[in-house]
């Protein structure tokens, strides 16, 4: 039975790379799934070239090649951490990470109230802490990705490309939620009790997801880089 040599392995690498697969992770993968295809072919049909194996390989990835499969991967490992993020949002609300969510609710409840009963004011106030948060989480990202390059080789991981995406949610969640409090309210100046309570859920909400992403889901991120590296080395 023909087998798939050193060289031909570094042929499939290059074209995979040729067809825009940047990840390596994903590459060894693809790599190990065309050799299978390809020496399977071989056993029914032993005739067949190398390059003519690989593109009757390439073709059952559809018209799209292989960016359907690295789309989808890059989402079944966005969903995984989201997941993560939403079952550790849960845990703040049962005991004792309520004492801390009541807490913050309490803070920017009193916060706004203090504020005044005009909306529009109300809303200056929640738009400058989200300035602050995005400042503090901009300069908290920033030094994550310095984490990231330090362990990082000169091979690219999918985990780290969504890692990128996921540690930017508490602002993604945080300014979508904001455009549209001010839609909702900005025909009623007057800060009304449901105002003040859907502003403070906001800020809370957006407090806690931010707490979220840089305790427990960076940290996370980085010890799965040095796993997936140390697992392809």
């Amino acid at each position: 039975m023909k087998k798939i040599n050193e060289q031909q392995v570094e042929l499939l690498f290059e074209f995979t790379r040729k067809h825009f697969v940047e990840y390596y992770d994903v590459q060894v993968e693809l790599v190990d799934h065309l050799a299978n295809g390809i020496e399977e072919q071989w056993l029914t049909q032993p005739n067949l070239t190398f390059d003519e194996a690989l593109k009757i390989e390439f073709k059952k990835f559809g018209i799209f090649g292989f960016t359907d499969l690295v789309a989808d991967k890059q989402s079944e490992l966005s969903r995984y951490y989201y997941k993560l993020i939403w079952n550790e949002f849960k845990n703040f609300f049962n005991f004792p990470k309520i004492i801390l969510t009541t807490g913050l609710l309490f803070f920017f409840y009193n916060v706004y109230a203090l504020i005044g009963a005009n909306f529009t004011v109300a809303y200056l106030g929640y738009t400058f802490f989200m300035v602050a948060l995005l400042v503090y989480c901009m300069i908290d990202n920033l030094m994550f990705v310095k984490k990231l390059k330090k362990i990082e080789t000169d091979k690219k991981w999918l985990i780290t490309g969504v890692s990128r995406v996921v540690c930017w949610t508490p602002l993604f969640l945080g300014f979508y939620l904001s455009n549209s409090l001010f839609g909702f309210f900005e025909d009623s100046p007057a800060m009304t009790s449901s105002g003040l309570i859907i502003i403070t859920l906001i800020s809370t909400v957006n407090s806690l997801l931010f707490l979220i992403v840089k305790t427990k889901i960076k940290p996370l991120f980085l010890e799965e880089v040095k796993l997936v590296q140390k697992r392809f080395a």
